[in-house]
């Protein structure tokens, strides 16, 4: 369901829920590893230097690429060899596990959507990006995650343009947001290249039934909403709807619904001084317990952790 709507309906309940699944790593992580402007790009030997280990989803938007040697890359639970030339494109939710790759030298490159697209994040995948490149890059194929082996030519051209963007974010140079955003949409544009003849399908027929989803959550998600309003909107059965989102973009109506929810909400706790009632209520949660149930399982903080530890992020502008 489009969320079993308790947001602004039903009475508090505890937060003592264990969380089930892979670990959920927040956009955070970005800022953490990379900085400003939320993009991570490292050649990775082995995986000893790796940042997360073991299986785990991002909120952002994640490239694998291997260069030399062979391994093996578990993608939602299934277990895919790996060799040169590979290249994963994760999206926001899909659970994977990058520890089999041990054994080789690989990238990894990470970035949120508003990295290119000011203003943009992962909800807007479907619904306006240009040219449908990031779309493409990171639907899934019917039967797999996005995974596809580059020729030797294009693998050569890979690896130059990490080294390029690993250096243009360690430098900080002169022009290096603009030259790092040049070099993602390089692998971008040659990635939807080689992925757009495996679902023609999602940009003819598909796209617009998901972009008025989309744009339903977009307008309406700080009100209770239900599966049937976002079927009704699409112009789909609710069972299709269903089918579709978590075929498609490996996430249900309920995920990507909450998912806006909480993008609002960190924008509320960061830049406004509101109440974390307040901000509940704001972003479609009457009730408090839950909205705070719903933000610390989706972040592993309160929100009031949350802000608390962003105003510690940022620097103090009254010296």
């Amino acid at each position: 369901m489009a969320e079993k709507d308790r947001s602004r309906s039903r009475k508090p309940r505890g937060s003592n829920a264990s969380p089930t699944g892979p670990r959920v790593v927040p956009p955070e992580h970005l800022r953490d590893v990379g900085g400003p402007p939320r993009v991570y790009a490292r050649r990775l030997v082995g995986r000893r230097d790796a940042v997360v280990h073991g299986p785990h989803a991002h909120r952002f938007l994640e490239i694998v690429f291997i260069e030399k040697g062979r391994g093996a890359h578990i993608v939602e639970g299934k277990r895919v060899p790996v060799g040169p030339g590979d290249v994963f494109a994760l999206a926001p939710g899909q659970a994977h596990d990058p520890d089999g790759l041990d054994s080789t030298i690989h990238w990894v490159l990470a970035f949120e959507l508003r990295f290119l697209f000011k203003g943009r994040d992962e909800r807007e995948l479907f619904v306006s990006c240009p040219d449908e490149v990031v779309l493409l890059c990171f639907l899934r194929r019917p039967n797999d995650a996005v995974h596809l082996r580059l020729t030797p030519e294009n693998a050569r051209a890979w690896v130059g343009w990490l080294e390029r963007l690993e250096k243009e974010l360690d430098r900080r140079e002169l022009g290096y947001v603009s030259a790092a955003k040049g070099l993602v949409e390089l692998m971008l544009v040659d990635l939807a290249r080689m992925v757009e003849p495996y679902i023609p399908d999602v940009a003819s027929k598909q796209r617009p039934q998901l972009a008025r989803v989309f744009r339903f959550i977009e307008e309406h998600f700080r009100a209770p909403l239900k599966l049937r309003d976002l079927a009704r909107a699409a112009g789909l059965s609710s069972a299709y709807l269903t089918t579709l989102l978590k075929r498609r973009t490996g996430r249900s109506a309920g995920e990507w619904l909450t998912a806006r929810r909480m993008a609002e909400a960190r924008r509320l706790l960061a830049e406004t001084s509101s109440g974390v009632k307040t901000i509940g209520y704001e972003v479609g949660y009457a009730d408090t317990s839950h909205f705070i149930e719903v933000f610390s399982k989706d972040h592993g903080l309160t929100p009031k952790a949350w802000r608390e530890g962003e105003i510690a992020r940022k620097p103090d502008r009254s010296k």
